[in-house]
């Protein structure tokens, strides 16, 4: 069994304005510890694909997405 870190590039330039825990020195901030710790050369690296609207509605309301489509 092994566990997947799924993750992309274009993820460091998501920026959700100060304080938002969702930012880039997060994801930074976690791949240097799994480093440090060893644990991320024993990962199974993968790119994130770009999200399914069916996916989305998963975990937001519609209006939401249609919100944020404007």
């Amino acid at each position: 069994m092994s566990t997947g870190f799924f993750s992309h590039s274009l993820c460091r330039d998501h920026e959700m304005g100060a304080g938002h825990p969702e930012c880039p020195e997060r994801l930074a901030a976690i791949e240097m510890r799994l480093r440090a710790s060893g644990l991320f050369e024993q990962l199974v690296h993968r790119q994130a694909p770009q999200v399914e609207r069916t996916d989305l509605l998963r975990a937001h309301d519609g209006l939401l997405l249609a919100q944020v489509q404007e």
